[in-house]
């Protein structure tokens, strides 16, 4: 039923040149851009770290941030960390707690090490001995 509907509809191809744009590799320009435009005074995910930490720190780390990206296009698929995330459900002010629809969820992405995501982990590491002093 589906592909009946799909096949007469007259959906635009992908040419050849759109393709190769889509499999090229991320440039460190693009991936700067995008850190550039995250938004600003955020914790963006469950590693606790703001926004204002990636937007200080992107030249830095922008080189393993593209080599994780690449890998996880060559596997065709996102790193196993980058795919798991913690869902809570909080209930809304003044609401009956038993009552589903009384809840919201919130999903964050969990950060956390496996072995893929080590030379990342390691990567880390080497930042905050940059950044942490004894003062």
């Amino acid at each position: 039923m589906l592909g009946d509907f799909l096949s007469i509809l007259k959906l635009p191809k992908v040419t050849d040149e759109h393709l190769a744009e889509l499999k090229r590799d991320l440039s460190r320009e693009e991936l700067l851009t995008v850190v550039k435009n995250l938004p600003r005074n955020i914790t963006l995910s469950s590693d606790g770290l703001p926004s204002k930490f990636y937007h200080t720190y992107a030249e830095m780390w922008a080189d393993k941030l593209i080599e994780v990206f690449t890998k996880a296009m060559t596997l065709g698929q996102l790193l196993q960390s980058m795919r798991e995330a913690t869902t809570v459900m909080l209930l809304k002010q003044d609401r009956d707690s038993g009552t589903l629809r009384s809840y919201r969820s919130l999903s964050m992405i969990n950060r956390r090490v496996k072995d893929s995501d080590m030379d990342v982990a390691l990567f880390a590491l080497d930042i905050k001995k940059a950044v942490v002093t004894v003062d």
